[in-house]
């Protein structure tokens, strides 16, 4: 699965279309067990806007996450 981004910033309602995650599968990727946000979220592509509580996200870097993650292979 390869789409082609825009060269900006997505927010996370727009990855969540893109990719067809439900909201419930995007908080058990970025919260721990004790609800805590994980540290790693930059290996995600996803990265916190400093002074505010707003996240954006690098749209092919998380892909490429999530083709790792999924186990996808290029065709």
């Amino acid at each position: 699965m390869n789409f082609v981004f825009e060269n900006r910033w997505y927010s996370k309602h727009e990855i969540l279309k893109q990719f067809s995650i439900a909201e419930k599968t995007w908080k058990n990727w970025l919260y721990d067990e004790k609800g805590k946000k994980k540290k790693d979220l930059a290996s995600m592509g996803i990265y916190k806007l400093p002074g505010t509580n707003y996240w954006v996200i690098d749209a092919p870097k998380f892909q490429d996450w999530f083709n790792l993650w999924i186990g996808a292979t290029d065709e």
